[in-house]
């Protein structure tokens, strides 16, 4: 039995530290080919299997920097951006126009949604805003000091990041699995 199967092919460069603002600039290629599931295994079928696939570039950024979240555990909990944060997204929004990234991809927060838009408005591109990029729901952990969550659950958490979530709160499998759906999305051009 043989079936076809994508690999992405990521080509990074360096992270970026600019005003509290943190980025990496990488391409992807996509490449399909054809393997053979053998014995729990897959294989290529042979080197003309491989076909060149599509290209694009990726710049990832997180939001920069917030007010009064030292030492504290947010995810969901919407908290405003520090002042000055206009600085390093200038500098982004420059590179932005030089990668050929189209489109900006969002979380729903408002401190990457003010980001996104400020990088819109000065490099003209369209920002897609999906709750699958949003950052780990904490749950009751939501605002509260690191220092104040229960040490036992922070070992739980630490000894298990995909299995365990906080009280109320999400996993870190249900983190990865609604970002890979983002990204298969992504990658067959559905968003």
């Amino acid at each position: 039995m043989s079936m076809m199967v994508f690999l992405a092919i990521i080509h990074a460069k360096a992270p970026k530290f600019q005003s509290g603002t943190v980025f990496v600039y990488f391409t992807i290629r996509m490449t399909c080919c054809r393997l053979m599931h053998v014995s729990g295994r897959d294989f290529p079928i042979d080197e003309h299997s491989l076909m060149t696939g599509h290209t694009f570039p990726v710049l990832l950024a997180r939001h920069p920097a917030l007010n009064g979240v030292a030492g504290r555990c947010y995810g969901r909990l919407d908290i405003p951006l520090a002042a000055g944060w206009e600085e390093g997204a200038t500098l982004l929004a420059e590179r932005l126009l030089n990668v050929g990234c189209e489109v900006i991809h969002s979380s729903p927060s408002s401190r990457c949604l003010s980001f996104s838009r400020y990088l819109a408005a000065r490099t003209h591109r369209e920002v897609v805003v999906d709750p699958r990029l949003a950052e780990l729901d904490f749950g009751l952990w939501e605002g509260m000091l690191w220092d104040e969550v229960p040490r036992d659950a922070l070992d739980r958490w630490g000894a298990d990041p995909k299995g365990f979530a906080p009280p109320e709160g999400e996993s870190g499998r249900a983190l990865i699995a609604r970002v890979q759906s983002y990204w298969a999305d992504l990658m067959y051009k559905k968003i």
